[in-house]
């Protein structure tokens, strides 16, 4: 399926009902003083005030890079938001009822304070299953906005391919709505899109033994080099398949794209230095202090003395980015920023 050529997430501004609500926690009120029902709630001063600024924004970019096409919440603050932003811009907005915000059922117009009360079970289900996977009865879970967000993108592929897009929306601001996605092998790619709602995750090639292929086609190559930031390295288990790999990420990777190698992909740099030879960028090496020793070839020491360490560093690897390096600990898996096999991270 074809790419959007952009995509930007404007959340609306804020509205009354922000402002009340934000009161409302303050005070320890149980019900947020509502004059609207949700979807009819209107942007406060200040909310207009931050669209106009948004408006600004636009109309400072180069018409060769605004968004071709808006697709709005059918909430009236995002209507709103929308038609101050987009004033004067000549960008054409749709509205669609899947960018709405997610729906709190029983819990809507109650403060946290008014859940813990007046719901004390249905708290307690909330803190036991975590805010993704948490449906309030009569409402929503964010997996559950997460699928009719997925479905809206892959309906822009399909309507808009080439174009750049603009979202407004809260529901897609915090679902991801493809701004972050995961590249893994296919084995694992529906278990990791389960378990990262907010994430447009891909399944890639895989080698008999469930490990990502050094040479997964053009797809990857496609998504690294349209990304703003590409981590490389947790859940990788190979390395051949993770060097083969780097090459692919290294060449494919656009001038401006900032890398990250962490994880399994340290481990393969350990084994071939070279591979960061003449690549002309800088990377970011995340190594916790096991890691630290075999890119070395010696003890770091429990301090991880960042100076020695980066002067080491860019003796052995030219084309490593002289980032002070900071110690870090504990597998892998833990680390924020990364998830499943190969990941790539683009910004709209």
């Amino acid at each position: 399926m074809a790419e959007l050529g952009a995509l930007w997430i404007v959340r609306h501004g804020e509205s009354t009902a922000n402002v009340a609500a934000s009161a409302a926690e303050a005070a320890g009120i149980e019900l947020i003083d509502l004059t609207h029902r949700d979807a009819d709630v209107p942007l406060s001063d200040t909310g207009e005030e931050q669209a106009r600024a948004t408006a600004r924004w636009l109309a400072g970019l180069p018409a060769d890079q605004r968004p071709d096409v808006a697709v709005v919440s059918p909430y009236l603050r995002a209507v709103r938001t929308a038609e101050l932003a987009l004033a004067g811009t000549g960008i054409p907005a749709g509205v669609d009822e899947r960018l709405r915000d997610r729906e709190l059922g029983i819990l809507d117009g109650l403060t946290g304070h008014g859940v813990a009360r007046r719901y004390p079970d249905e708290a307690a289900r909330r803190q036991r299953l975590g805010k993704f996977y948490y449906r309030p009865p009569g409402g929503e879970s964010w997996t559950d906005v997460a699928l009719r967000l997925r479905t809206l993108l892959g309906d822009l592929r399909r309507d808009h391919p080439g174009r750049r897009v603009l979202l407004a929306g809260v529901a897609a601001l915090r679902a991801g709505a493809g701004v972050l996605q995961l590249a893994a092998a296919e084995s694992t790619a529906a278990a990791l899109s389960i378990q990262v709602p907010e994430a447009m995750v891909i399944g890639l090639p895989e080698t008999a033994d469930g490990a990502v292929a050094g040479d997964p086609g053009d797809r990857l190559g496609d998504l690294v080099e349209r990304a703003d930031v590409v981590t490389v390295g947790p859940g990788l288990n190979d390395i051949d398949q993770t060097r083969a790999l780097l090459r692919l990420v290294l060449s494919a990777a656009g001038p401006r794209t900032a890398l990250v190698f962490d994880a399994y992909a340290l481990g393969a740099l350990s084994h071939d230095p070279d591979l960061l030879v003449g690549a002309d960028r800088k990377v970011v090496l995340t190594p916790n202090l096991t890691e630290a020793r075999h890119l070395l070839g010696r003890d770091p020491g429990d301090g991880l003395d960042a100076v020695s360490v980066d002067r080491s560093t860019w003796q052995r690897w030219p084309g490593a980015g002289r980032r002070r390096a900071r110690p870090r600990c504990g597998p892998p898996s833990r680390r924020a920023g990364t998830a499943g096999r190969a990941g790539s991270a683009r910004a709209g």
